[in-house]
């Protein structure tokens, strides 16, 4: 148990600041009415035992409250109270440590240092034995007989013998209720065993029966299975009906094979036959353009006249040219440049005969190159008459084509029927061998079945037993 030196108080309830020294052995506070002296133990309740809870106790007009508690050993205990902070601080050996977030408890450190605990008397009575307050009763004198024995008996180590006795007494009345439900269960089940006299028995026909029901279970999967199969195939069974009828409606289809490698011949005369339309298409709009050419060179004739005048004004010119040659060689001489002057009058109509005669020239040969071209296009001409001669029908052709595609779509779609009855017919004929083999075997495991269900005349279900007819009517479903 610890020893406290000093206790100092902080605006707690009537004390601002309070310093009180303890001496050792037992401490009386003593004074007038309303001086603070319950406050003192209210303030050493508050560190020890974190009691009064709350606010209260908080002197008037404060918001900030400190109880400080130092022990024999140099210990001190601060514990402190304001609007936000709720705290224990410990300083011990120099170091500082704070506690918060307790609760209702004491920190175990603050419990180890203080020493001062309070006592358990019982399991749910406790006593602060180092603290009396005013008007308090002497220790144990208030309290019930039983109460003050439980305190002597822990003070001399009784309370462990009691405890003990009541754990024991307590294991005792359980063992013995263990005891009786024990017996009765036993009593039960010997009276139930009785009923089990044949279970090994028992136990192999049950064996023997689970097995039996494991193969009836794989049997009766194959069996849902089957069925499953069978219903699948019934439409298709009826689409083979339907497919074999319009077979029986198709029975042109060879020769419909023949028409479609005449149908490729046909298509493939057809895209040269396109191939051609487009060549007359620019043929037809070149005719347009050199039909213009032709209207241009219409008159021919009368360039053809011109042409000679041309030639015949080329040669005057060429004498006119020598004369001026002659003209110029004679300049010196004033009399005969008149004379010459007057000879050559004409020389500006010359002119403009010989610019018309450049004019000419170029249009003539304009108009040989034209006329090589018309030639050349009428040539042309007559050669694309002869290939219009050959297709004048080609209108015809590309309906008797457009015929000739549906016909072939039909006959692919056929051909494509034709490839999925006989998958079909094929399939058909493994599903019906398929089941022709499990029709088999359930009719042979059926009969195990009976034989096995006359030979120990159990249902496997509901383990009751069964008579003949019974099991004739379970085998009789199970093909059915």
């Amino acid at each position: 148990m610890g020893c406290i030196k000093s206790l100092k108080l902080i605006n707690f309830q009537s004390h601002r600041e309070t310093q009180i020294n303890f001496h050792k052995g037992l401490t009386v506070i003593l004074g007038q009415t309303d001086q603070g002296k319950s406050a003192i133990i209210r303030a050493l309740k508050w560190v020890l035992y974190n009691e009064p809870r709350g606010t209260d106790f908080i002197t008037a007009g404060c918001k900030y409250c400190r109880v400080e508690l130092e022990m024999q050993d140099g210990s001190i205990i601060i514990r402190e109270r304001d609007g936000q902070r709720n705290r224990y601080i410990l300083k011990q050996n120099g170091q500082e440590q704070i506690f918060e977030g307790f609760g209702n408890t004491v920190p175990l450190e603050i419990v180890k240092v203080h020493g001062i605990p309070k006592i358990y008397i019982d399991r749910d009575a406790t006593s602060a034995v180092n603290l009396a307050e005013q008007l308090e009763p002497p220790f144990l004198i208030s309290e019930s007989g039983s109460n003050r024995a439980k305190a002597l008996g822990r003070l001399v180590g009784i309370h462990i013998i009691d405890a003990a006795q009541r754990a024991t007494l307590k294991d005792l009345s359980d063992s013995q209720q263990r005891h009786k439900l024990l017996e009765k269960d036993i009593a039960d089940l010997t009276d139930e065993l009785q009923s089990y006299e044949n279970i090994d028995m028992l136990a192999e026909k049950i064996t023997h029966l689970k097995s039996i029901l494991e193969k009836l279970k794989q049997k009766r999967h194959i069996i849902l299975k089957l069925t499953q199969l069978k219903q699948e195939l019934e439409p298709t069974n009826l689409e083979i009906n339907n497919n074999k009828n319009i077979l029986l409606k198709l029975n042109y289809i060879e020769t419909a094979e023949k028409n479609m490698q005449i149908i490729d011949a046909l298509y493939s005369k057809y895209h040269y036959l396109c191939q051609l339309k487009k060549k007359l298409v620019l043929v037809a709009d070149s005719i347009k353009t050199e039909q213009k050419v032709v209207n241009i060179t219409q008159n021919l004739a009368s360039i053809e006249h011109f042409y000679v005048t041309i030639l015949e004004l080329t040669q005057m010119q060429y004498k006119l040219v020598n004369i001026n040659r002659n003209l110029n060689d004679n300049d010196k001489n004033t009399k005969r440049i008149k004379t010459v002057l007057i000879d050559t009058e004409n020389v500006y109509i010359a002119d403009k005969i010989m610019h018309k005669a450049e004019k000419l020239s170029e249009a003539l040969k304009k108009y040989i190159s034209n006329r090589d071209q018309w030639k050349a296009i009428n040539h042309q001409l007559d050669f694309q008459k002869k290939e219009i001669m050959r297709y004048l029908k080609i209108e015809k052709s590309e309906l008797y084509i457009n015929d000739l595609l549906q016909k072939i779509q039909l006959l692919s779609m056929l051909q494509n029927t034709k490839n999925s009855i006989s998958t079909i017919d094929t399939s058909i004929k493994k599903g019906e061998l398929y089941l022709q083999k499990l029709g088999a075997n359930l009719t042979v495991m059926a009969k195990e079945y009976s034989q096995i269900l006359e030979r120990f005349s159990i249902c496997p279900t509901c383990l009751k037993p069964i008579d003949k007819k019974t099991t004739q009517k379970i085998v009789s479903d199970i093909l059915n």
